[in-house]
């Protein structure tokens, strides 16, 4: 009986069972059909293609659907299209298909259509929840809505029919179980009920159930059960609440801030509040009679009435539509517009009921927002904001600008990409501390760019929060402070030169000191040159000598020296030792000063230069402190600290327990009491004019918080100051002290060639000299291309470069760098007059070169040579 022709034939192709639909399609009787292969009905243009597809069936085991010609019994053709399929029955391969007349399977298609659609309508527009019983299964299918009504997601239930008897309230399962079996045998003739049944949250819905029994057509049983779950409990509320929201409805309409209004078909105010006069400055009973363009500009009333048109075409609610009008004084303001279609009960629009919402202040606050917003993408500062995982959600052109990144490389991304190894993990546990618990975060960190290059930044991270004070997102501003600290730098350097001008005294009086007795030596040893004890004595006195003026050179320069901060793990108290030498020179003798280092290991992780810088700082304010008193006194000392509760709490910036501590004691005029806070702030001094820049303790201050550490300043007017510097532990690096060797004489060469390289010829005579002595052949050269002209002509037999660094037109390393792209091999000893810690060895070449600094002994140049060649 199917509308459909159907058709089951062999391999063959050759129908053994047609139903009624395919012969009246076709025209043919079924006797006639059976004993026709189906390439007879088909047009001979088509026949191949037919074959070809009924092969490729053998293999995919299904065909189509797709459109053809069959040439019905009068001759006449007919286009059809056709579905196919392999099936197997008794053992035997046949091929079942279908055929259907194009036209009427479109017409039908449309139908269906049709009626899927307006089923899929009206199960939305009812909004109800669809259920579907297989009786002979027990498979039930619940639609989403049925699981959305109790709180539940598409995968969280089982598809049975006790599932949804489960939730049934226990007062009305026996009431539904009864109904289900009454309807299902017959005894009622229909289902409609309502019951209770349990949310996921815990809570009661109340249900209006119908049914429908579906029987089987042949036998007439029933199969199925089909039926729709209504959530009546907003209605049954509703219904009890009704007459109250109908009493209270004018009140409400009359007392609320925005304006309610009503419009027939023509969009002809029926009704309005009273608020529209303090909205729009007209009486209700002018409103009533117009239209709403009637209060817009013609080109508003223009963009509005198209927008308008549309929605009352499709009958459909609005919301939120925003128009400018004109008040009864003139002046534009912006209402926020949304209705809902009032429907008759026939079904046609008798207009729309709404509300108009003032947002005039709303619009000049988004104005000013867009401001603020074209003022954050356009300020100089970089600003990121990230969300509460930490995943970057907005960064402005600032932010590119000074980290490379372009929006789409880095949106979405952690703000993790921009961390260096410059910081400890300790200092980024500090900052998420501090922003998660609600607070600001400022600070100075060093960050990474795109190409890797690291730039020091200024940086504050804020939390940003809602309404209700929880944190949503977090806000940072970044400012590139390269600029910044070059000039910091300078500043630090000018502080430098004010504490060397300090020194050149008493480093010239003990210069003068050790040259007078090395001329005095020399002569003695002159006068004794039979003695050989004596004179071996003398010059054992000239070497300490010249090894203490070196000392005290490689001191200056080290305290001199520019460059980039070099933090690594040193021993305190050597370290304070050092600088203590150094500040001595510009303490006078009748001043008693007194370094006082304790007996702990304490090993910092920190910059000696800065170190140094702080302490000279320190020394000259206590210089300052104590002129004019009796006895002065300055004393430099560490020790071992380890925090207590209060300590910490008043430092909470403080990670570490355990610290190093420096002191600078005086017993000069103290600090007044009102100048404490002030004393670190830069170029706040009270010095005299030309006597200070103001910048020394604020670059202690800042030399403190680089290495993490406190600043802490005990004074009392006229008994003195002490300031304490607190320094962390470190806990993650050792120390390891200088191996010294325990030999006091020069290690000998085995006749090595050494390629000798310096511009001062006194000092490279005397050096090949040196040299030669220790059993090494020597190839001498005054500069760089001299050098490497004899490199060419002796490449193979040099086996070391021995040379200086600052020379004319070729230093050491261009010299180097063009030896080694001959030789790569080659190992290389580096001397320098000046600070060695202002030249770097390229990283590759780190195992086969060493830099050294002038003077050097020859006891220090043959070990180094013999670490190189070995």
């Amino acid at each position: 009986m199917s509308p459909i022709g159907m058709a089951l034939c062999g391999t063959d192709r050759v129908p053994v069972y047609i139903n009624n639909e395919f012969t009246r399609i076709l025209g043919y009787s079924p006797e006639e059909l059976k004993n026709m292969c189906c390439t007879e009905l088909t047009p001979a243009e088509y026949v191949s293609q037919e074959i070809q597809l009924f092969e490729q069936l053998a293999t995919d085991k299904t065909l189509g659907p797709y459109d053809k010609e069959y040439i019905k019994k009068d001759g006449s053709r007919i286009n059809v299209r056709i579905k196919g399929i392999s099936v197997e029955l008794d053992g035997e391969q046949y091929i079942w298909s279908s055929v259907v007349e194009i036209e009427d399977l479109k017409n039908a298609e449309k139908a269906t259509r049709i009626s899927e659609e307006r089923f899929a309508l009206a199960m939305e527009g009812a909004n109800d929840g669809l259920w579907d019983w297989d009786l002979k299964t027990d498979e039930v299918y619940y639609s989403p809505r049925w699981k959305e009504i109790l709180g539940y997601q598409e995968d969280e239930l089982e598809p049975t029919f006790s599932t949804g008897i489960d939730f049934v309230h226990p007062d009305d399962r026996a009431t539904v179980i009864d109904k289900v079996e009454q309807y299902i045998s017959g005894t009622t003739d229909s289902y409609n009920m309502e019951f209770r049944m349990r949310h996921k949250l815990g809570h009661w819905v109340d249900i209006l159930s119908k049914a429908t029994l579906v029987a089987d057509k042949v036998s007439n049983k029933p199969i199925r059960l089909v039926g729709t779950h209504q959530d009546i409990t907003e209605k049954k509320q509703a219904e009890k609440c009704l007459y109250e929201a109908n009493e209270r409805h004018r009140d409400l309409a009359e007392s609320m801030s925005d304006w309610i209004w009503e419009v027939n078909a023509d969009g002809v105010y029926t009704y309005c509040s009273a608020k529209v006069s303090s909205i729009l400055g007209y009486q209700q009973d002018e409103i009533i009679g117009k239209r709403p363009f009637d209060f817009m500009l013609p080109d508003e009333a223009g963009r509005v009435g198209t927008i308008f048109s549309e929605i009352v075409q499709a009958q459909r609610p609005f919301r939120n539509l925003e128009n400018w009008n004109l008040t009864k004084e003139g002046q534009l303001i912006c209402l926020l517009t949304s209705g809902v279609p009032i429907i008759g009960g026939d079904g046609e629009l008798l207009g729309y009921r709404g509300v108009d919402a003032d947002i005039t202040d709303q619009k000049k606050a988004e104005e000013e927002l867009r401001k603020q917003s074209q003022a954050i993408k356009y300020g100089g500062e970089g600003v990121m904001i990230t969300g509460t995982d930490g995943s970057i959600e907005y960064i402005n052109p600032a932010f590119t600008e000074i980290t490379g990144y372009l929006p789409d490389e880095i949106l979405g991304k952690n703000p993790r990409i921009l961390k260096s190894s410059a910081q400890d993990p300790s200092y980024y546990k500090a900052l998420w501390d501090t922003i998660s618990s609600g607070s600001v975060w400022r600070g100075t960190l060093i960050d990474k760019r795109k190409d890797g290059s690291f730039y020091p930044a200024m940086m504050t991270v804020s939390p940003i929060k809602d309404l209700n004070e929880k944190t949503t997102h977090y806000v940072s501003t970044h400012r590139d402070m390269t600029e910044h600290q070059q000039l910091e730098e300078q500043a630090r350097q000018s502080q430098k030169l004010e504490s060397i001008g300090t020194l050149v005294g008493g480093i010239a009086h003990d210069f003068n000191n050790m040259l007078a007795a090395i001329e005095g030596s020399l002569y003695l040893a002159r006068t004794q040159l039979d003695d050989h004890v004596y004179v071996e004595n003398i010059l054992n006195d000239i070497n300490k000598l010249t090894s203490r003026s070196a000392d005290m050179v490689k001191q200056l320069l080290t305290y001199a020296r520019k460059g980039k901060v070099s933090m690594r793990p040193l021993i305190l108290n050597a370290l304070m030792e050092d600088a203590f030498k150094l500040a001595n020179k510009m303490i006078p003798e009748n001043i008693e000063h007194i370094c006082d280092t304790c007996n702990e290991h304490l090993i910092i992780n920190a910059d000696a230069t800065q170190i140094q810088q702080v302490l000279m700082n320190l020394a000259a304010n206590a210089l300052h402190a104590v002129a004019g008193v009796e006895n002065p006194k300055i004393t430099c000392g560490t020790s071992y600290f380890k925090a207590n509760e209060n300590f910490m709490q008043k430092h909470s910036h403080s990670q570490s327990g355990e610290f190093a501590r420096i002191s600078v004691r005086d017993n000069g005029c103290g600090i007044k009491k009102d100048h404490m806070d002030k004393i670190t702030e830069p170029f706040f001094t009270t010095k005299g004019v030309g006597e200070g820049t103001g910048l020394g303790l604020s670059m202690v201050y800042g030399v403190v918080k680089m290495h993490n550490g406190t600043l802490e300043v005990e004074s009392e007017k006229g008994k003195g100051t002490v300031f304490h510097i607190y320094i962390p532990l470190s806990k993650s690096l050792e120390m390891r002290e200088s191996e010294t060797s325990e030999a006091n004489v020069p290690i000998a060469g085995n006749k090595e060639t050494i390629l000798l390289v310096d511009d001062e010829n006194d000092l490279l005579i005397t050096s090949a000299q040196v040299l030669e002595s220790l059993n090494y052949r020597v190839l001498q050269a005054t500069n760089g291309e001299e050098a490497l002209q004899i490199f060419e002509d002796e490449q193979d037999s040099i086996s070391l470069v021995f040379t200086d660094i600052i020379m004319p037109k070729i230093s050491g390393f261009d010299l180097m760098e063009q030896i080694w792209l001959k030789s790569k091999n080659t190992p290389a000893l580096f001397a320098s007059g000046y600070d060695a810690m202002g030249h770097e060895i390229p990283k590759e070449k780190e195992q086969q070169a060493i830099i050294i600094s002038k003077p050097y002994s020859p006891l220090e140049v043959s070990f180094h040579i013999r670490d190189l060649l070995n």
